[in-house]
């Protein structure tokens, strides 16, 4: 019997009826999975909405936190609407909007939360060149401003085209991806010992240090402490990679490169997924070219410095984790 989902790790799951007895019995096992379907979630109110690229955390009590949704240039302040998701009831909801000081349409936020349930968005500004912060105590319910202009030296290029952020031991890694004057996907990594108010520049241009355009960066946090940073870069046969950084003030292009398992390419518009579980293994799940355009799911069973490719879903067109 075919099912949704991928073989768990004790094989796969199967299912069959004992059809001579006079009243048929159905008798079968499902193995642990991963990954036991996929079903697409879409949420907007707004009759006039634009869509970055999403960015979800799990906060500390469980739920979710959702940012992408955000009116578009006709609405005045381009407002962008947060949305919770509640795990007892399985249910999404559209909390506040979120109005800026410096309106400006976000192409990708950086969201992470502190120990102290605190948490921490980042936004581009309306010149494209600069990153705000905003925080909320009330799990994304309000939201105030937090600090402003916070990159001590903003990208080469006013040209922003998203970011992520995460918090590990009492740090916070920004890294901010934008495009230069001649078209290359390129990135400048920052790290804060302010808790998000400012941010010390570590790399000004990924890909003049690496002379490989850099998109869809993933960060969590190091298991002791530090980060795993998730990314595809191309030209190269093995184009997902991550690093660890053991604090965010390190140059992160001096660290080793660990490529993800099987073979993969990536090009503009990659899509990208990384995260650990609640055992502390760490997951990806990547868009693969040279598989006709599957998502390809790979596992790290010591914190990113190697994987393993762990299974397969079909047509999987963008990634967020």
């Amino acid at each position: 019997t075919h099912r949704a989902g991928l073989p768990g790790l004790e094989g796969a799951g199967y299912i069959w009826s004992d059809q001579s007895q006079a009243t048929p019995v159905d008798y079968g096992w499902d193995a642990p999975s991963l990954v036991s379907g996929w079903e697409a979630l879409s949420f907007t109110a707004l009759t006039e909405a634009y869509t970055g690229t999403p960015v979800v955390i799990r906060l500390i009590n469980g739920d979710l936190l959702c940012m992408t949704i955000q009116a578009d240039a006709t609405v005045t302040g381009e407002p962008i609407t947060p949305y919770y998701y509640t795990t007892s009831t399985s249910t999404w909801a559209a909390l506040s909007t979120l109005k800026l000081d410096d309106p400006a349409e976000q192409g990708g936020m950086g969201l992470t939360q502190l120990p102290s349930g605190r948490v921490l968005l980042f936004v581009q500004t309306a010149d494209n060149a600069q990153v705000d912060a905003y925080y909320s105590d009330d799990n994304g319910t309000s939201w105030d401003a937090y600090a402003r202009r916070v990159l001590d030296d903003p990208p080469g290029t006013a040209d922003i085209k998203r970011m992520s952020a995460c918090y590990s031991a009492d740090e916070v890694l920004l890294i901010v991806e934008w495009e230069d004057g001649s078209s290359n996907q390129t990135a400048s990594v920052y790290g804060s010992h302010t808790l998000g108010a400012s941010f010390t520049q570590t790399v000004a241009d990924w890909n003049t240090s690496e002379s490989a355009e850099i998109e869809s960066v993933r960060i969590v946090a190091g298991l002791a402490g530090g980060f795993v940073v998730g990314y595809a870069s191309s030209p190269g046969s093995s184009a997902y990679k991550t690093r660890r950084l053991s604090t965010a003030l390190a140059d992160l292009t001096v660290q080793d490169e660990v490529a993800l398992g099987g073979g993969n390419s990536a090009g503009h518009f990659s899509s990208f997924a990384l995260w650990r579980d609640e055992c502390g293994l760490l997951y990806s799940l990547r868009y693969d070219t040279t598989n006709s355009g599957v998502g390809v799911i790979a596992r790290s069973d010591d914190d990113g410095l190697s994987w393993e490719d762990f299974g397969k879903n079909t047509k999987v067109l963008s990634l967020h984790e």
